[in-house]
């Protein structure tokens, strides 16, 4: 699941891309905060835990906690708009939880 943005230079997007410098080499660029994969890569799993059954209550609760505080994994539909957290996050939350993890 992509994230929003929300470290200290999130309201700074990239200006450009060259790739026309003319050196040669490798290089690397390294992503801090830039996307989230919850465990098994299902959503739902909030609390990231592997039991049997792996959806439970704590999953639901963990949704709730990281929504009260405006945490930017609750923004389950990807919205971007202000409020950044809504209604649907929730709808969609409860959609995803429902449908269960594959």
């Amino acid at each position: 699941m992509e994230r929003a943005p929300d470290g200290p230079a999130a309201a700074e997007p990239v200006g450009s891309w060259s790739v026309t410098t003319g050196a040669g080499g490798a290089y690397g660029i390294q992503l801090s905060g830039a996307c989230y994969l919850s465990a098994g890569g299902c959503y739902a799993n909030c609390d990231g835990s592997t039991g049997n059954p792996l959806l439970t209550a704590n999953d639901f609760q963990c949704f709730l906690n990281k929504y009260a505080a405006n945490d930017t994994y609750a923004n389950c539909d990807g919205s971007t708009g202000n409020p950044l957290l809504t209604a649907n996050d929730f709808q969609c939350f409860l959609n995803k939880y429902a449908a269960g993890c594959t």
